[in-house]
């Protein structure tokens, strides 16, 4: 397999990576099909001696790009509702209020929302409808149209009071 074979196969598996290709000097057909066809982000001709000046700071700078660009996937409390919903403010504003990160997702804009929806769906078999706000879990678990109190009991939150009032007289 040639380096520009390579790149063409690593484009398919990961379509995000930054691709370099080193080439020879005299090898300038394999500069063009990598161009063309791997799509690569830069090229380097030999000599790259010594690598410390020639071949480092052009693999430091892409890796900087890839670093600057990744975002990782959320990992926490997705709310999926409607945009103008009362109840999906209300619920926001509860996250919000009690420091619980949460990400928004509008349920008419977003194709990962609808997979959101559809795995909601296929889990809850009293309903053939999602009924929205919609709060999905890590741990795939769901609420729909949940309480603030329903909320805070799912979350961890203390939903009574450890002593009894008592009013001093």
């Amino acid at each position: 397999m040639t380096g520009v074979e390579l790149l063409e196969q690593a484009m398919i598996t990961f379509p995000d990576a930054k691709r370099v290709l080193l080439t020879a000097y005299a090898d300038t057909d394999a500069a063009i099909r990598s161009i063309n066809k791997a799509k690569i982000d830069f090229y380097l001709m030999k000599p790259w001696d010594p690598p410390e000046q020639n071949l480092f700071p052009v693999v430091d700078d892409l890796l900087g790009d890839c670093k600057a660009s990744f975002r990782p996937p959320f990992e926490g409390i997705r709310l999926v509702s409607l945009f103008w919903s009362p109840k999906s403010h209300e619920i926001k504003d509860f996250l919000a209020r009690n420091g619980v990160p949460y990400q928004w997702l509008d349920a008419e804009s977003d194709k990962e929302t609808q997979c959101l929806i559809d795995y909601v769906r296929s889990k809850d078999y009293s309903t053939t409808i999602a009924r929205l706000p919609i709060l999905v879990f890590q741990d795939g678990s769901h609420l729909m149209e949940p309480t603030n109190a329903q909320i805070a009991e799912k979350i961890g939150l203390k939903t009574r009071a450890q002593m009894p009032f008592m009013i001093w007289s």
